[in-house]
């Protein structure tokens, strides 16, 4: 390891594929390798289930084809969703029903209201009747009104015969039964007002209570409807076309994302079960590759969720590929004592799938300033790690004491200085002749 042999012709050296790099000084990221697999990004994979049972009446696509989100992939034909779908609107009649009674019984709580309030101020009743015009009352108007007159009435011939006792006309106990009556209708009209009052504001709390009973039965069939069809309620359900018995029970299926259909496990007319597995769709432009880390590799490792990371793949084409990682698990499996590792890379061209075995290179530390080699320059002779620099005269092969590295530099300790160019490519044709001179 020392001998020289001297390639000067430059022709020769690019026709063997020799090249060479300048070596520097660096810092080297120390990673270590571990397994991994392919797998689908779980939040653009789903497999899409039928949510109620019934029949199919048509399925729209096969394994391959790609579908949009929102997309309608199978219609379903289910009596349980129609039993549900009628509940709600029957629930949604019983809500309309309570409203306007609670709307009649508030405007009439109101008028009755105003007009215990006008009565108790003594006005009069055409006076009454044109403030009142308007105001809904119901059965209280004729009985409250009536009531009112019979005072009035009973006030007029009390006050008629006030003059008419002093010249001895009408006797004293005449006038004394007047006097009564007012007292008496009096008490009678204060007792009806108070009744009406009560009444009509008894009404108005039965009929608000109503309306939340009827509300509340609403949103408990909105719920149940949406947790068996697991879709959204249009904002236009109960309108009248859609009474028809049919249309209650027919349910579309969409596909939630885009992507490609993987698999198809039902045709159209047969029966099918809740929660049977109709469809698998995914998204296969960004995947996962899952490795699983060593807990003994945790202090030293420096990773954490956002961090590029190198993935190896075998391929011919792209053999290492840039990804992020996704998740970084918590808890050490006590029986493999590794934790859970997801990286995240792109995949747009389609070539990677799930289920491919992969590698992925985890930084454990990190060296600076470092005279650093490339790994590709790196032989062995006669078991020891050499290189080949490059001369004035040829190409040198020098024995070299190595540190710490990765996949692409090491940290040289012993055997070249910096700024020296050592070969990168072409290694083996060097290495062959330099063990053919060695025969000589």
């Amino acid at each position: 390891v020392g001998s020289e042999m001297c390639i000067r012709d430059r022709a020769k050296d690019d026709a063997s594929g020799i090249q060479t790099d300048r070596i520097g000084r660096r810092s080297i990221t120390l990673t270590r390798t571990v397994p991994a697999r392919f797998d689908y990004d779980h939040d653009r994979h789903v497999m899409i289930r039928v949510p109620a049972a019934g029949i199919l009446k048509s399925v729209e696509y096969k394994p391959g084809d790609q579908v949009t989100a929102g997309s309608v992939v199978a219609e379903l034909q289910s009596p349980g969703i129609g039993a549900a779908r009628s509940l709600l609107l029957q629930r949604m009649s019983e809500l309309d029903i309570a409203t306007t009674r609670n709307d009649w019984q508030a405007t009439v709580q109101d008028g009755v209201t105003r007009l215990a309030s006008t009565i108790r101020q003594g006005k009069p009743i055409d006076t009454i009747k044109k403030e009142l015009g308007d105001a809904v009352l119901g059965t209280f108007r004729s009985d409250l009104i009536g009531s009112y007159n019979a005072h009035l009435l009973a006030q007029q011939l009390s006050g008629s015969i006030n003059g008419i006792q002093q010249s001895g006309a009408i006797s004293n106990r005449v006038v004394r039964e007047r006097e009564a009556r007012v007292r008496e209708t009096w008490a009678h009209l204060e007792a009806s007002l108070e009744q009406a009052e009560f009444e009509a504001s008894q009404a108005r709390r039965e009929a608000e209570s109503a309306s939340r009973a009827a509300k509340q039965a609403v949103i408990t069939a909105r719920q149940e409807l949406v947790d068996l069809t697991r879709q959204p309620i249009p904002e236009d359900f109960g309108a009248p076309a859609e009474n028809d018995e049919t249309l209650l029970a027919s349910l579309p299926i969409t596909s939630p994302i885009d992507g490609t259909i993987q698999e198809r496990s039902f045709s159209a007319t047969e029966r099918v079960r809740s929660g049977d597995e109709l469809y698998v769709v995914a998204d296969t432009s960004k995947l996962w590759v899952n490795a699983d880390l060593r807990a003994r590799d945790l202090e030293t490792m420096d990773l954490h969720v956002g961090d590029p990371v190198v993935v190896l793949t075998g391929a011919e084409i792209d053999k290492e590929i840039r990804g992020n990682v996704h998740f970084l698990g918590r808890e050490v499996d006590p029986l493999s004592g590794t934790l859970p590792l997801i990286v995240v890379v792109d995949n747009q061209s389609g070539r990677y799938r799930p289920g491919q075995f992969a590698r992925v290179e985890i930084p454990i530390g990190r060296i600076d300033d470092v005279v650093a080699i490339p790994e590709a320059a790196i032989i062995d002779l006669e078991g020891e790690s050499s290189v080949f620099l490059k001369t004035d005269e040829g190409y040198r092969a020098q024995a070299v004491s190595l540190g710490a590295g990765n996949d692409d530099f090491v940290d040289a300790t012993i055997g070249v200085k910096e700024g020296e160019e050592v070969v990168v490519a072409g290694t083996f044709l060097l290495k062959s002749e330099l063990l053919l001179e060695g025969e000589d």
